[in-house]
């Protein structure tokens, strides 16, 4: 995540997390199936906090990693984890969905 925008004071960001459900080639697996651990960050520019979000299920928007208390420009890394429970019920094939970070 990079943020050139420099702010003065401040240049705090929140990163979050969602994702759509899985489909199949018959089934469907809802994104709430999925965990997503965000790990440890990384901060390769910038002199503020960067906080990890908690892990958790993306049957809603949750929290990847915060930025605070930091001026200028910011930019930072993580490599989450994301693991899904397939339930036994759905049949075999390729499942896809997608999920999107967003930050404000």
């Amino acid at each position: 995540m990079t943020d050139a925008r420099g702010g003065t004071p401040t240049s705090d960001w929140i990163a979050r997390v969602s994702s759509t459900s899985f489909v199949g080639p018959s089934d469907t697996i809802a994104a709430s199936a999925a965990v997503y651990t965000p790990g440890a960050g990384t901060l390769l520019v910038g002199n503020g906090t960067l906080t990890s979000g908690t892990p958790g299920s993306l049957g809603a928007q949750r929290v990847a990693m915060t930025y605070t208390g930091g001026t200028g420009n910011s930019d930072a890394t993580w490599d989450p984890t994301l693991l899904i429970a397939v339930p036994l019920s759905v049949g075999l094939g390729t499942y896809t969905g997608t999920v999107t970070h967003s930050v404000a």
